[in-house]
């Protein structure tokens, strides 16, 4: 979603609500719902952002932590080595130890077990191996799932530039999130007051081109300054005009259908009118150029999709020129 153009300001003004007096249970009721869009409006802060984040999915960005998910999984990690090496001790003082049950522990899991019976029993040294052992199953399982949650958000994609800038720019609006950052208590003002770093995850990502990105994004902007800003109206709730993802990417898609028609059929009417040979490789060569520039600019592809692709069209290039008699051909 673009945001185009200077927010409308609204009045701060708020106007008294009368008394509710007991015939009026009903229009208080409605006045009450969680949905009611006076009540929506008046809302600021955490509530409001919410509100926007939850219309607009892709402004749902969340702070990363990265550098927290490190330091817990190191900390958890340490941890696990101390009870690893207590662990080893404790096995070889039971499997020293003359006494019985102590010197069965490390062939018989039930008197193992049954060394401690709950975990508000004094550390003995008869139940000291099952306690340790106890602790560093605990810990094992929450390393774990750090392990795994921390791979999973870090496979979440980052927002686009655009998106950042936009967002930063919504929430510091005093019209409308109530200066979240700015009215924010204690370490929480830096919440979001660096949205140019790597440490930001958005839920739902919008997979953006080279050719949406660089062109159809400046195109918007120029789009709304001439024409925009007089034909639409502005979001009822945010007061800004916006310009739906979908939208932008759409007219990307027509733009790529348009070229993949024309390539190809520019490419062989190119190389019916060329005369030399020389000269067909070069054309043939030149638009395998332009078709991978293109493919690059206007598709998320892979660079292998790129060059398998490219490879495809110069061969039918190929297949084209020998197979066919062109007017005033030369060597």
């Amino acid at each position: 979603m673009m945001a185009a153009g200077l927010p409308v300001r609204r009045s701060s003004e708020r106007i008294p609500t009368p008394p509710v007096q007991q015939g009026d249970a009903a229009a208080a009721t409605a006045n009450l719902r969680p949905g009611n869009q006076d009540r929506n409006n008046k809302m600021s802060g955490y509530p409001r952002l919410a509100i926007y984040q939850s219309k607009y999915q892709e402004y749902a960005i969340f702070r990363k932590f990265s550098k927290l998910n490190m330091l817990n999984l190191l900390y958890l990690q340490a941890e696990i080595k101390h009870l690893e090496a207590e662990m080893e001790i404790t096995m070889e003082d039971d499997f020293n130890c003359s006494d019985a049950p102590r010197k069965n522990y490390h062939s018989n899991w039930r008197e193992l077990s049954g060394s401690c019976r709950n975990e508000h029993e004094d550390v003995t040294p008869a139940n000291q191996q099952y306690r340790t052992y106890l602790r560093l199953k605990e810990v094992l399982k929450e390393y774990n799932e750090a392990l795994i949650q921390n791979s999973q958000v870090s496979a979440l994609s980052s927002p686009s530039q655009d998106h950042r800038a936009e967002f930063g720019h919504i929430i510091r609006r005093p019209d409308y999130c109530n200066q979240v950052v700015a009215n924010t208590a204690g370490v929480e003002t830096d919440t979001w007051t660096d949205l140019e770093n790597g440490d930001f995850v958005t839920l739902y990502p919008q997979p953006i081109d080279a050719f949406t990105k660089r062109i159809l994004h400046k195109l918007i902007h120029y789009y709304h300054k001439v024409i925009g800003r007089n034909e639409r109206e502005p979001d009822p709730e945010t007061g800004i005009w916006v310009y739906p993802d979908s939208a932008i990417a759409n007219a990307g898609d027509v733009v790529t259908i348009i070229l993949s028609a024309l390539i190809p059929v520019s490419a062989i009417i190119s190389l019916y009118y060329t005369p030399s040979m020389i000269g067909r490789i070069l054309v043939s060569f030149g638009y395998a150029l332009l078709f991978a520039g293109l493919l690059w600019s206007l598709t998320v592809v892979k660079r292998g999709e790129i060059f398998a692709l490219s490879t495809a069209l110069f061969a039918i290039e190929v297949v084209f020129i020998g197979s066919t008699v062109f007017p005033n051909a030369t060597p």
